[in-house]
């Protein structure tokens, strides 16, 4: 007689294996320890880079998923530096917006803008630097660099800037 459909066979089959791995978990538990062990040495590395080491160190041929399931259960993360994204239209408040909209000036001088742009010639990159007043849209100060991120032309324009 058989309760739950279960032969006699199958269950003591199943009560002599309960507490021993089988061989796939026994490679999970391998594939793991190669892991840790090769993350310990390049910490930057994510799970397709670590698989790809293991593979070429050792012959052995498993999937990608099974090592993302691996490096997920153990804990293993790459720790390379994860970079901020911005979405379109946020603004940096590095200074406070003085202006308000109000771009009417009245005279020379009221209202005075800078702008950086990046300039490509002949294979080489120029940052051109200018203040602009905007009163009637003259440029009033204008310094350019072949040094990529300078402040020097700021400086420079408000050198310019001082005997206006």
């Amino acid at each position: 007689m058989s309760y739950l459909n279960l032969n006699r066979s199958g269950y003591y089959k199943w009560v002599h294996r309960v507490g021993t791995p089988n061989q796939y978990e026994m490679d999970r538990q391998g594939l793991t320890t190669l892991l840790k062990t090769e993350h310990q040495k390049h910490k930057s590395y994510g799970y397709h880079r670590l698989a790809a080491v293991i593979r070429k160190d050792t012959g052995w041929v498993f999937s990608d998923h099974l090592v993302h399931v691996c490096a997920k259960a153990a804990g293993i993360k790459s720790e390379a530096k994860h970079y901020q994204i911005r979405k379109t239209g946020e603004e940096s408040l590095l200074y406070p917006n003085q202006i308000q909209g109000w771009w009417n000036a009245k005279g020379p001088l009221e209202i005075v803008v800078s702008d950086m742009t990046e300039l490509r010639n002949k294979g080489r990159r120029y940052e051109w630097t200018y203040i602009l007043d905007t009163f009637n849209n003259e440029i009033i100060a204008s310094a350019l660099t072949p040094n990529h991120g300078d402040p020097r032309p700021y400086f420079q324009c408000l050198e310019q800037l001082k005997p206006k």
